[in-house]
């Protein structure tokens, strides 16, 4: 006794298949530094970072000078503001003496 069925062959064919979500289980972040400065520690690992982690401990040093030089020249900035209103103020009150008489004075 013979049993028989369809005769099976693998067929090429064009058709992918179309598969839903990511094809790629991960994916990759690029950190670029906002700041400039020397870096003196690196406070992550590879692989092992996450959100609102502090990365890199940058060299508080040259900021501190920079705040320093921009406070030091407001400041110089605010007295130079402060002595022309004087001025200002100077030549308004010696007018105001050279109009009046001699006598008055």
């Amino acid at each position: 006794m013979e049993v028989g069925g369809p005769d099976h062959r693998a067929v090429p064919s064009d058709a992918q298949p179309d598969l839903p979500g990511p094809d790629l289980g991960f994916r990759v972040a690029e950190v670029r530094a906002r700041v400039n400065g020397i870096v003196l520690h690196r406070r992550f690992t590879e692989g092992r970072c996450h959100r609102s982690q502090l990365l890199y401990e940058i060299d508080p040093v040259p900021t501190r000078r920079a705040r320093k030089r921009r406070g030091t020249l407001a400041r110089a900035e605010a007295n130079v503001a402060a002595a022309n209103l004087k001025v200002v103020r100077y030549k308004t009150v010696a007018q105001h003496q050279s109009d009046q008489p001699a006598g008055l004075r």
